[in-house]
């Protein structure tokens, strides 16, 4: 009799603990969906223009040109492909260097650079793509040559013990 009171009253508490679980679970996420979803109402007067609205238009097809121009220019001149990954891994490491030393990502940010140093950053930019592509690929075909060798090592082992494949 006792058994059978204890595995009752220990079900019970573990159904009302799994049901204030989800209770509060369930509260929680309204909580979440009401915060997400008050959004800040601004009165703007129906007339007057957004600020800056005409100056970011031109920026973004300025940036759009560029960003074509320079697609262009990357796919006709194929660049110089480091030789091995330590090279790569010192021109990734200097280009970025001097992006940091110039202050280039706060300059592109606000949007103080002229159009050849914004073309400038472009580049590099692109280089540094170039770079961490090519450093992806040495570093698969390492790997995948390193799984081959542990294959073959398997296989002989394997065969060395009479089991096949």
């Amino acid at each position: 009799m006792n058994k059978k009171v204890g595995i009752i009253s220990l079900l019970m508490t573990s159904i009302c603990f799994f049901s204030i679980f989800l209770f509060y679970k369930k509260e929680l996420k309204k909580e979440i969906e009401e915060q997400s979803t008050d959004t800040k109402k601004y009165n703007f007067p129906t007339n007057a223009s957004l600020p800056n609205s005409t100056t970011k238009n031109t920026d973004s097809i300025k940036n759009k040109e560029e960003y074509l121009s320079s697609a262009s220019s990357v796919n006709s001149s194929n660049k110089n492909e480091p030789i091995n990954i330590e090279q790569a891994e010192e021109e990734k490491a200097f280009l970025l260097e001097k992006i940091k030393r110039d202050n280039a990502i706060e300059r592109l940010n606000n949007n103080n650079l002229t159009e050849a140093e914004r073309r400038d950053y472009v580049e590099i930019y692109n280089r540094l793509s170039q770079l961490d592509s090519f450093i992806y690929k040495n570093k698969m075909n390492e790997l995948s040559e390193k799984v081959a060798e542990v294959e073959a090592k398997h296989d002989l082992k394997l065969k060395e013990l009479g089991i096949s494949k």
